[in-house]
Formats: structure tokens, sequence, C-alpha cells
């Protein structure tokens, strides 16, 4: 990185840039620090995560969904059974690898005090895992995307539903700016954008949060999107409930 590159990094505020960049240049060859390791060998082992999988909550990463999805989510329902093939299951594991290398990257370069953060308030129902917690009290979401999708955050910045999850994570843990780093996987190109909390939006989330609290309290379903009433959209693709979900009338009479 050139000089004038770190500097416009740091006028920028942009924590990882700056140390990460130092840090790959003089370690062609990285050895992982002992924390690095040890979190990485609990990370393949499963450890981490299973007992909060088995909490019941609105899950900050859900952001950007609809809330109907998010209430079936929550409560439980059955989830549609994907065919995952060779060629997707591939895709997720990458996925998963390149995570695990940017956290002990992090973890080793000093820009990551602690990763996979639970960020839970039970009062509300709320939670998630951040994948890091900077040195700077920020917080890190890392996201691999396609060089189209690079293409297009570089153009017009995080994605919505990134930037909904962030705040998220900023509402959950009190934190005042977040940065998300995407990873370009035809290439290996990676840029961070850098998020500061703002009062509106954590209003908007803790709205959001009790308005799907209400739902459940009051066993109703938020209305089926258009989109999905016509079956079609992304959203409607991507539902591990779209087989049943249309067929609901009514809150489901098994679910507490």
């Amino acid at each position: 990185m050139s000089l004038r590159s770190q500097i416009k990094a740091v006028q920028s505020g942009l924590p990882i840039t700056v140390m990460h960049e130092k840090w790959v240049a003089e370690n062609p060859d990285p050895v992982y620090s002992p924390e690095a390791q040890a979190f990485a060998a609990g990370q393949l082992a499963g450890i981490t995560g299973s007992m909060r999988r088995r909490k019941r909550m609105f899950r900050a990463s859900a952001a950007g969904t609809c809330k109907r999805r998010q209430v079936l989510a929550y409560i439980g329902h059955p989830q549609r059974k994907e065919e995952i093939t060779s060629t997707l299951g591939n895709i997720f594991a990458t996925g998963n690898f390149l995570h695990l290398k940017w956290q002990m990257q992090g973890l080793t370069a000093g820009w990551l005090i602690e990763a996979e953060v639970p960020m839970d308030k039970p009062e509300i129902n709320a939670g998630g895992t951040a994948d890091g917690k900077l040195v700077t009290k920020g917080g890190f979401e890392f996201k691999s995307i396609n060089d189209r999708g690079f293409t297009y955050v570089m153009t017009y910045g995080p994605k919505l539903d990134h930037q909904d999850q962030t705040d998220n994570y900023m509402y959950l843990g009190d934190m005042d700016h977040y940065s998300i780093v995407y990873e370009n996987k035809n290439n290996g190109e990676w840029r961070e954008f850098r998020r500061e909390r703002e009062e509106a939006n954590m209003r908007r989330v803790a709205e959001r949060f009790d308005e799907l609290n209400t739902f459940v309290s009051d066993r109703r379903l938020p209305k089926v999107l258009d989109d999905c009433q016509a079956e079609t959209g992304v959203q409607f693709r991507q539902c591990p409930f779209r087989d049943t979900c249309l067929k609901m009338k009514m809150f489901p009479r098994a679910a507490a």
C-alpha cells in the first residue's frame, strides 16, 4: 500500500485497512498467533455456536428479510429442505473458510480483539453473533462476494441488507461504528467500508424488534410480500418457508 493510500485510509477511519495491509505485506507465509489457532480449532470442531443456535431469538443477520419469515424462524416453523449439491456445498465451504481466514488474520495482526462475538438482548428476544470486535471497539462484518457483486459495492457502497445487519449489531452491541469488508472471490481484491452509528437507524431497529415481538405475542403473522404472492423475486426464491408460507392463514397452532 502506498503512503498516499495509507494516509487516505487513516483519514477515512478504516482501522482494518491500515493494519491489515501492513501485516499481509510483512507475512507472506503467515504464522498465526496462539489465540488465532485456538479460535480456529474451536470453529473447526463445531464447539462454538452450537448452544446459541438453540436459543429462540430474532436474529440480527436476518435484517432485510421479510417480517413474516423472521416470525416463522423465531417460532421454529419447519423449513424447506434444500438439496445441497457438491457445487453448492463447495461454495458454502469456501465462504466459511474465507471468514475463518480473515478472523485468524485479524486476531494475529491485532485489529481484532475477539471473533464470533455474541450480541444478545434477551429482554427483547433479539441477538446474533458478530464476526468480530475491532481494536477500536467497533464491529467487524465480513462478506465474500463474486465479481459482479464486488463491482456493485465498489460503485454504490455496502448492500442495503448488509447496512441493516450492521445497524442491528450496533444496536445490540452498543457500538458507534462498524466495518464491513468485502472480498472478491474471483480475484482476492478486497475493500473495507465504515459505517457510523446514527440514532435514527437505532430507533428504526428498536421499532422493528418491538413489532416482531408484538406479532408473536398477539399470535399474528405479518402480511405476505407482493412478490411472494406472485411467487417471484429473490426473497421468495431464497425463503426456507416458501412451500408453506402462502398456505398459512393463521398463526401456527403448534407455536409457543
